[in-house]
């Protein structure tokens, strides 16, 4: 197989951007139930924040429940040459004793249709906020007396460090002195998504949205559209950028395009 191959699972599942979590071959592990105890734990807890990867499990449960339920013959017959077509796309070794077919179906089958999803594009949603875009830091000026200042700068310097764990870890310290502060919250769920934590920033930027429920930002907007278009909420993430379009601002004109774009309806 190339080194260069790229391993595009959040392509063909619509998160618009790769994955690579685990290599072709241990897709077909996992299929086996042969991926080793640790590496599937580690899998387990990183699909709990990736919706591509959390799509895959979803579809090899739905897969195995098909087999249990009787269903082998006609998958057989829809996945009997995808099977070994897949497996030379990847470079996998095909089988040599026949006799053991038998055997290996059901979980050859299971190995196929994951196989598929790496390599066949499939009706996904259109892809909204493929990147996470750099966002600058700006706290509020110091006050004399304030109790998060310390805080504020700590969280800046990791900031401007790319460190976002120990800033968000920073930001989270500072929520719990000040659990209502918007401002915190809007940082700690941006921070969350660059983390690839999406789960978590998708709790913060809503925290973040309800708390400016009188005077809605097109920033926490746009950022929790992002988060729920990797939650595979769509629908929701277009009438988030529908509001951005209604709120305006710097970020308006791009929202509306996306929304023309990707949105049933259009605006």
């Amino acid at each position: 197989m190339s080194e260069h191959w790229t391993f595009r699972l959040g392509d063909l599942l619509g998160s618009g951007g790769p994955c690579a979590f685990l290599r072709p071959e241990e897709i077909e592990a996992l299929a086996r139930g042969r991926l080793g105890h640790e590496r599937r734990s580690e899998f387990d807890r990183h699909a709990k924040d990736c919706r591509a990867c959390a799509g895959v499990l979803e579809e090899l449960a739905q897969f195995e429940s098909i087999i249990a339920g009787g269903g082998v013959p006609s998958e057989l017959r829809s996945f009997r040459a995808t099977d070994s077509e897949a497996r030379k796309r990847l470079g996998i070794a095909p089988r040599r004793d026949s006799r053991r077919i038998g055997f290996v179906l059901v979980p050859a089958l299971a190995a196929a249709l994951l196989i598929l999803l790496f390599l066949v594009p499939m009706g996904e949603s259109p892809v909204l906020i493929p990147e996470i875009e750099p966002l600058r830091f700006a706290p509020p000026p110091p006050t004399r007396g304030i109790s998060l200042h310390e805080a504020w700068q700590e969280a800046l310097d990791a900031w401007n460090a790319d460190d976002f764990h120990r800033a968000a870890e920073v930001l989270e310290q500072g929520l719990r002195v000040e659990p209502e502060r918007a401002d915190l919250l809007f940082y700690l769920g941006y921070a969350r998504l660059r983390l690839g934590e999406n789960a978590a920033a998708l709790e913060a930027l809503s925290r973040t949205d309800a708390l400016q429920q009188a005077t809605p930002s097109e920033h926490t907007r746009w950022f929790l559209a992002a988060a729920l278009e990797r939650a595979r909420r769509h629908r929701e993430a277009c009438e988030s950028l529908r509001s951005v379009v209604e709120i305006g601002g710097l970020r308006a004109e791009r929202a509306a395009a996306i929304v023309d774009r990707a949105c049933d309806g259009g605006h």
